[in-house]
C-alpha cells in the first residue's frame, strides 16, 4: 500500500487562494472560476484536481488543477469551432 505523500497535502490550495495565485490569467472573476468548477465538477474530481470540502471545510484544487482546467478549456473551444 502506498503511503501518503506528505507534501502533498501543503500543495492543495483553497479555491480563492487557486485563484489569487493563478486564475487572474484566465479567469476575470472569482465568481467566474466558481461557476468553471461547478460545470466541470466530476471530470476535475475523476483527474485527482479538486477536491470537495465538506462542512466547514473548504474546496481545495491540487497542483495540477492549472493543466486540467487548460485542458477542458481548449477542449471546449475546439468543439466550439467545430459545431
Amino acid at each position: 500500500m502506498n503511503s501518503p505523500n506528505p507534501d502533498a497535502l501543503q500543495d492543495l490550495k483553497v479555491t480563492r487562494v487557486w485563484w489569487d495565485d493563478h486564475g487572474h490569467d484566465v479567469f476575470r472573476t472569482y465568481q467566474s472560476l466558481v461557476w468553471f468548477l461547478r460545470e466541470h465538477k466530476a471530470e476535475l474530481i475523476a483527474l485527482g484536481d479538486m477536491f470537495v470540502g465538506r462542512g466547514a471545510k473548504p474546496t481545495r484544487l491540487g497542483p495540477g488543477a492549472a493543466d486540467s482546467i487548460l485542458k477542458i478549456m481548449m477542449r471546449q473551444s475546439k468543439a466550439d469551432i467545430e459545431a
